[in-house]
Parts: structure tokens; sequence; C-alpha cells
């Protein structure tokens, strides 16, 4: 393995840093999709296409894909979402993840075949529906509660807006459709003493006539990895031992306090190494795990404990199989390119250092490498590279 993991770890986020949205910031979201597959070609890796529209657009969007050939046709996927959120330079959400699997992808490609063949995956439109980002947009302007510039008329009105966007985001995670949940949402709304509130109860009724028209989760976020799916995995799904997903994973914290224990820890036994969740100190690697997959998990974990220098860990492997209990109960662990993989059978391990549940800076302006624990991400990146070799 490279001397060298952390130093091109910094090098990939140092290079890529920025906003990657494709209606803000169309420009570097290319440009990053242009240099993951020149480090893919670089190291030789066989890409596979994966280009696609939307409905309602002409433009295309593409997910990159790299493939190296192992010994046998079974498949290991290796997933992280290039792009962010519209306003966020998004260095740990997700160029931490999007990082750790380029150099994952590195080390791999300089030693001997694998025994399965293993597919990198860059995901695009992770975060979300370009098409209703714009159409919400202009939801917005229509009723009053942003400007000319796109800027909100006061900080009442953008606090209530986000209020009724998170009602509904929390409904979506306990297994409610996004129509279903606007309008529960509006009745949020309704409560409102504000002098905005009229016109957000018009857009929340707006809402849900869009959401209407887009009726399938994959319409409004997680997109790349569903047309993925759709392309090289249904229909094959006995091919693939497993599929690894590497999202929000670079920051982590010694402060007392630092973690927010998500609802969903609590509902489901866990493995515990040097983590003390009743200090709720946030220095440690997530790791969810399907009920298919506990070999995989058992694997991991005993790499992550190894050597001089282990990574706490906090690993639940969910047991539940009923679909809609796993997002009445775990939904929260849910949103993210894992989730198409779940469904389908398919063993995955989810890897993630919480998100919004440890870093003070996810989905702002403010999510800046200054705040990554690049020590975390090469142990990360050395211990998953000798899990997969030993697969």
């Amino acid at each position: 393995m490279t001397d060298l993991v952390k130093e091109n770890i910094f090098k990939y986020i140092q290079e890529l840093e920025g906003i990657r949205h494709p209606v803000t910031s169309t420009e570097h979201i290319n440009y990053t999709a242009k240099y993951i597959k020149e480090r893919f070609e670089e190291k030789g890796l066989e890409i596979l296409p994966n280009s696609f529209k939307l409905k309602g657009s002409e433009e295309y969007f593409e997910n990159i894909v790299g493939l190296i050939r192992g010994k046998n046709e079974k498949k290991l996927v290796i997933g992280a979402h290039y792009d962010s959120v519209y306003n966020s330079p998004g260095a740990n959400d997700n160029l931490s993840g999007l990082s750790v699997l380029l150099e994952i992808c590195n080390c791999l490609s300089l030693g001997e075949t694998p025994e399965y063949s293993i597919i990198f995956v860059a995901f695009t439109l992770e975060e979300g529906n370009p098409i209703l980002y714009s159409k919400r947009n202009e939801l917005l302007k229509k009723h009053g509660l942003v400007g000319s510039q796109e800027r909100y008329v006061s900080w009442q009105t953008y606090t209530s807006v986000r209020e009724l966007e998170k009602v509904i985001e929390q409904l979506v995670f306990k297994g409610f459709n996004y129509e279903q949940a606007a309008r529960c949402a509006v009745k949020f709304t309704k409560n409102l003493k504000e002098s905005s509130s009229q016109q957000l109860e018009k857009y929340s009724n707006d809402l849900i006539d869009m959401y209407t028209q887009y009726s399938e989760p994959s319409e409004m976020s997680l997109i790349g990895s569903k047309i993925f799916m759709d392309s090289y995995i249904t229909g094959n799904e006995s091919d693939v031992v497993g599929m690894i997903n590497l999202d929000t994973l670079g920051y982590t914290s010694k402060e007392f306090g630092s973690q927010v224990i998500p609802e969903a820890f609590l509902k489901a036994d866990a493995d515990l190494f040097n983590v003390s969740l009743e200090k709720k100190i946030g220095n440690f690697l997530t790791i969810i795990s399907s009920r298919n997959a506990t070999h995989l998990v058992s694997k991991l974990t005993n790499e992550f404990k190894c050597n001089e220098k282990p990574v706490p860990y906090y690993s639940m492997n969910i047991q539940e199989q009923d679909v809609k209990k796993i997002f009445r109960n775990y939904g929260e662990l849910m949103s993210s390119d894992h989730v198409h993989f779940w469904l389908a059978g398919i063993p995955v391990l989810y890897l993630t250092d919480t998100g919004r549940y440890r870093y003070p800076y996810y989905h702002t302006p403010a999510d800046a490498s200054d705040y990554l624990d690049f020590d975390f991400m090469e142990e990360i990146t050395k211990k998953c590279v000798k899990f997969i070799r030993n697969l």
C-alpha cells in the first residue's frame, strides 16, 4: 500500500472543494466528474457509461463508473456521491467519502488482481433533483418569500421555510412519500402567527401539487444510484457480494456532547469499540449494515480493531426485514445511496460520521476542509483496503 494515503486524500479534496450543484455550480460539478474519470483512467480502470436525462430536462447527468476486473464475475460495489447541496463547498459531504473511494481505488489498482471484480461508482444527484430545485425557487418567488435576487425577505421567513422543509424531511424519513409529507406539513404553516404565514401556506399547497407529479422517491433524491442500479445491477443482484457506501465520514471531535445520538441508535443492538455514547463524544466511525451483511461487517470491524492505530466505531446491524418498519424505525439511516442496494437484497455496509448528528457545518457554506480529520480518513482507507483484499 502506498505511503501517500493521507497526502492523496488531501490532494483530492483540495482540488475539488467547492459547490458541486447541477444548478448553482454547473461548471464545477462537470469538472469534478471529469476529474474522477481521469483518476479512474490513470489507474487502468474500465470506464462503464452511465449518463441519463431527467423527466422535464434535456440535460445529461452522469455517474462516473470504473471497473477493476477480478478473478471471477462476482462484484463488490464501492460508492460515494460527488454532488453537493446548492450553497455548500461540500468538503465533508461528500468529498470525504469520494476521496476515500478514490484512494481505495488507487491502492487496489497497485496490487494483484482481486478475487472479485470491483465497481467504483461516483454517484451524481444524491442531494436532490435539480428540476425540482428550480421549481421550488420559482414557487418561493411566486409567493413573495424570496426577492428578485433569490434572497429571503426576512429572517423569520427563512427560518419558517427551513422548518417547513425539515418537517417534510423528517416525515419522509419515517416512510411517508413526499406528497403525504407535504400535506401533513401544511398543518405546520397554519400554526404560524408571523406575517408571511399565508404566503407560506400557499407555498406549501403548491409543493403538494409539485410532489404529486413526482410520486417516486427516486425522482426526488438518491437519483444517480437508482439509475446505476437499473443500468448494471437489477436482474443480476446475486452477482453482487456487497455494497460499501462512503458518505460524510471526515469529521471527528473529542469534545463531550459533540455527538447527538440518532433516535435509530436506540432501536437495535450495536457493537461498540472505544466509543462512549454516555459522554456523547463524536470520535468514531458509524457502520450501518443490512441483515445479510453480518459476515462482511465482522471482517471489517476486525480490521478497525487491529494494529497500532485502531479506529473507534459504532456498528449497528439492522435485522428488520419489513421495508415499512425499516423506514419507520431507521429512516434517518437510509437517506443515502446505499438504500437502493439494501432494498434489492444486496448486503450493505454504510460508513459515515453521522453527518448532521455530529458535524456542525453539515449542508452549510462552512463545510470546508479545515474541519476534516485527515488522520481518521487515512486509517479508514487503509483498513478498507485490507478488508477488500482479504474478501
